[in-house]
């Protein structure tokens, strides 16, 4: 049995694909709607500074919020 486990965006966009599939392992990982909403916010706040957020930097919040494998993207 899991224990839920919920991240603040700090610790989100701190940890690598790889250690995000560990927790899975050992915790329920909750991805709260706040969590989603400060991530998008920091990706279009960039945007709006002229400076378009890296492909690779929204392919890899989304695989880490989702849990996506690589080869689907």
């Amino acid at each position: 049995m899991s224990i839920p486990i919920v991240l603040d965006k700090s610790t989100f966009q701190g940890l690598n694909y790889e250690d995000i599939v560990e927790l899975h392992k050992y915790y329920i990982v909750n991805v709260t709607p706040l969590l989603v909403s400060e991530i998008l916010d920091d990706l279009a706040k960039e945007e709006k500074e002229g400076k378009k957020p890296p492909k690779d930097q929204v392919t890899d919040l989304a695989k880490k919020c989702f849990r996506i494998t690589p080869m689907l993207i």
